[in-house]
């Protein structure tokens, strides 16, 4: 970790501003607002030609000015400031730099061009690393760095989002906010003229605090790096993608003018190979949060469904069904252990029927007969409302005999909550839905994902089967 090129943008020890001087609603002034308010630790050096304080706190006049060389700047100066800037600073000795500006296309296509080599120019002499230009920024809750202008909170996790589009990361802090999750780090490339997804996933790969990675990928500029450096990452992480349609992208024609590939399934299949799991959209990506919490993998994709009332029973199997899951069949041993435990009537197989009138007793002897059937994978226990079963109770138990499986399992609460039972639930860590068709779909991606972990470790035949030799042929084709 201490000799990655991107220690200085992810681990910094300080950090130097420009143009942050601008008010309230702006770039600028959302990020010295972040950035002062988030509890970075070490010196934060604002640099102004003419400003005496940026939010309080003193500035320099310039960077020779500086009372110690940053480890990262963050340049919220326009575009044509930027190469000048980086020159300086790589001269001084600064090693990383944060490019918000979003202004290098105002002078047209040509232009822009230009100003990017020249801002490429700068740094490169001096191996100063670049995020951006036209980026949201970069989030370290656990240092309590907040180098962005997004209008969320970040608070600390273990989850590393990483995406090119400022407005998804934003996206994402806003709902991550609102529902509790925390990230290990949060980064918006922007256009990615220097340092690229591949390369943070490099970086992620020996970073102890991030247990899994989310991507939002729009487009992949070194599809070498990006797969190696996701091959690798995936062997020790879950790493979750998500890349949008390729809506105007040029298709690769046949000599009918008929498509001749569908990038979207090149790049599906891409992703699965290197053991990521590609979801189809952006709602899947951040229900994956839950997804990648189980603490176990599914051995296949076989589910046992258990709930308390016959009309849920059937609800869920409907939904595995028209998700392309596969519903288990419970052996004659577990039936016969399901008709001790339940009432007449319960159904007779899988999904498995406990009664609205269910207490921990009962839930909890049929958890344990399914869990225990060797033709099931998966666990999905309901827990509907009900005004004539205990609920808390049944949490608890449920919670309790899926702690102490091998098998791995989800709970779906339906309706309030009232009392924390559901929550109690995720405490024990089980993941917990409010809607079983998420459930389901989270069930179906660790299946998939399983798959996608098989296929990463797969290497081809040294001998190739699907092919013939003809050796003559080959000879005529030397001479």
């Amino acid at each position: 970790m201490s000799d990655s090129p991107l220690r200085p943008v992810f681990r910094p020890k300080s950090i130097a501003v420009f143009g942050g001087e601008a008010g309230a609603g702006t770039p600028g002034g959302e990020l010295a607002r972040n950035l002062l308010h988030g509890g970075f630790d070490g010196p934060i050096l604002p640099v102004h030609p003419s400003a005496p304080a940026l939010r309080g706190t003193l500035t320099y006049r310039s960077i020779e000015a500086l009372p110690l060389t940053p480890d990262l700047a963050l340049i919220a100066s326009p575009a044509g400031e930027v190469p000048g800037l980086l020159d300086q600073l790589g001269r001084r000795g600064t090693r990383a730099a944060v490019v918000y500006a979003t202004d290098f296309a105002a002078a047209g296509a040509a232009a822009a061009a230009s100003l990017r080599q020249r801002m490429m120019a700068a740094a490169r002499p001096h191996r100063l690393r670049i995020i951006g230009p036209a980026c949201l920024g970069i989030i370290v809750p656990s240092l309590g760095l907040n180098a962005t202008y997004a209008a969320s909170p970040c608070r600390a996790g273990d989850l590393a989002f990483v995406t090119e589009s400022g407005s998804i990361l934003d996206a994402v802090l806003g709902w991550a906010a609102g529902s509790g999750v925390g990230f290990s780090l949060a980064a918006s490339l922007g256009d990615a003229a220097d340092v690229d997804v591949g390369e943070v996933l490099d970086y992620l790969s020996f970073d102890p605090l991030s247990r899994a990675v989310l991507l939002y990928v729009e487009r992949i500029v070194q599809p070498r790096r990006f797969l190696s450096a996701a091959r690798a990452l995936a062997r020790i992480k879950p790493v979750i993608v998500y890349r949008p349609a390729a809506i105007g992208e040029t298709p690769v024609l046949d000599c009918e003018g008929q498509p001749l590939i569908d990038s979207d399934l090149v790049f599906d299949a891409a992703f699965q190979r290197a053991g990521m799991l590609p979801v189809a959209q952006l709602s899947d990506l951040i229900a994956a949060t839950r997804t990648v919490s189980m603490r176990r993998r599914p051995a296949g994709d076989r589910l046992a469904i258990i709930a308390n009332g016959r009309g849920l029973a059937t609800a869920v199997a409907d939904v595995v069904r028209v998700q392309g899951g596969v519903l288990s069949s419970l052996s004659a041993a577990t039936g016969e252990r399901l008709d001790r435990a339940l009432p007449p009537g319960w159904g007779g197989r899988n999904p498995v029927n406990v009664f609205p009138d269910a207490g921990a007793d009962r839930f909890r002897a049929a958890v344990d007969a399914v869990v225990d059937d060797a033709g099931s994978d998966v666990a999905v226990v309901i827990l509907g409302p009900t005004a004539t079963g205990d609920r808390t109770a049944a949490a608890a138990a449920v919670a309790e005999a899926l702690g102490a499986t091998k098998m791995p399992g989800i709970a779906v609460w339906l309706g309030t909550d009232a009392d924390g039972a559901g929550t109690s639930l995720a405490a024990n860590g089980i993941p917990v839905y409010d809607n079983f068709a998420a459930a389901v779909t989270a069930v179906l991606q660790l299946t998939r994902f399983r798959r996608n972990q098989d296929m990463l470790m797969q290497t081809p035949d040294s001998t190739p089967e699907l092919f013939a030799s003809d050796l003559g042929a080959a000879r005529a084709i030397v001479e």
